[in-house]
């Protein structure tokens, strides 16, 4: 694998950082950091950054540089820390933009080719982003290199699992899709050795640490599983680490096929969700959370637009509510009616001769009926 350099992809010159800090004598650390990423062209480390940070001028003024880089970055987009140790850089990131031009690191009015940038920016890529194949991709065990590894195709509903031997066959798998979402999907590419930039990588945990039950209340701490849970109802949605780890030293794979694809499931039921609503939830006590996610599936427009639709052309709608479909859930209940009114929370709905409301956060699918 010869991945192309950052600035190869970004479609723009490659950077010169000590040329930067002398005409931002005042940028942050943090946004160096991604000018050296970009320069570099490839993953570095933290001593890494802190020497080239230094040989480029920039002034730490007795601080420890490698300490003061860490405090720096925290974290955040669009640098993802590889199982190495090393940072890499997401080039599909928005936040790169705004860096790379804040910088003066993007030429003034040249566009960055980062498909990702396009599509966030614009209504005309939003729409151009409906038609491009998401895969949901799941690997276990976590934190090292996976036995097994699911891939799941929303839009022809089928699920394909790759273990020990046959996990060379990953990368051929995914080129059919241009976005893989899931949870350290960054990790997974990397075991695997696949390019880390070939594919618009989406992130189904929270994107934020911690969250604040209420104003001045505590914060709380913020887990993929608080939010898998929160949005598809599903008490235990993901199989203990005890338990994957001790399946994955056993010569028989079939039990841990069985729970990568069954979580894999359940993420793709969280990604309906979050492209459908445009939020995913954390539920504490009787509370919702919201957080907003910026996925989508060709196959599931907006609600909005759905009800929009519906109410407008006097066209029936079916909705699933109570949660998931396709995943065995007692409670799950199909509708199938006319949209009367709806606001930010509720639905009017007339079905059967009935009318009644429904909380719009109670539905995981909805499609128009057509005549």
């Amino acid at each position: 694998m010869n991945p192309k350099p950052y600035w190869e992809i970004l479609g723009i010159p490659r950077p010169d950082l000590a040329a930067v800090i002398a005409k931002k004598p005042k940028a942050l650390p943090f946004h160096l950091m991604c000018v050296a990423l970009v320069e570099n062209g490839s993953p570095m480390s933290i001593p890494q950054f802190a020497d080239r940070l230094g040989q480029a001028g920039f002034p730490f003024s007795g601080r420890d540089p490698e300490t003061t880089l860490k405090r720096a970055w925290h974290g955040r987009e669009p640098l993802h820390k590889l199982p190495d140790g090393r940072l890499a850089l997401d080039v599909h990131s928005m936040e790169l933009g705004l860096i790379l031009y804040q910088t003066g690191t993007k030429p003034p009015r040249e566009r960055v080719t980062s498909p990702k940038l396009e599509e966030m920016n614009t209504e005309w890529a939003r729409e151009q982003r409906k038609g491009t194949p998401v895969a949901i991709m799941h690997a276990l065990p976590h934190g090292c290199p996976p036995r097994v590894v699911s891939i799941l195709d929303p839009d022809k509903h089928s699920i394909v699992t790759f273990t020990d031997h046959a996990l060379d066959e990953v990368g051929s798998h995914l080129e059919s899709f241009e976005r893989i979402a899931g949870l350290q999907n960054w990790d997974t590419l990397f075991y695997l050795g696949l390019d880390l930039n070939r594919w618009l990588l989406l992130d189904l945990g929270p994107y934020q640490k911690s969250f604040q039950l209420a104003e001045g209340g505590p914060s709380v701490k913020l887990t993929s599983e608080m939010i898998i849970s929160g949005t598809t109802g599903i008490r235990r949605p993901l199989h203990t680490s005890k338990t994957i780890e001790r399946l994955a030293r056993r010569k028989d794979r079939r039990e841990l096929i069985v729970c990568a694809e069954k979580e894999a499931q359940v993420l793709l039921a969280m990604y309906r969700f979050g492209c459908l609503h445009g939020e995913v939830r954390a539920r504490m006590g009787k509370y919702d959370y919201f957080f907003p996610v910026n996925w989508s599936m060709s196959s599931q427009p907006r609600l909005d637009e759905l009800l929009t639709h519906a109410h407008d052309h006097g066209k029936q709608i079916r909705f699933v509510v109570g949660g998931p479909p396709d995943l065995d859930m007692p409670g799950v209940t199909e509708l199938c009616g006319v949209v009367l009114g709806f606001d930010d929370r509720e639905i009017l709905f007339g079905h059967g001769g009935r009318m009644g409301t429904i909380n719009r956060y109670a539905i995981h699918a909805a499609r128009i009926v057509e005549d």
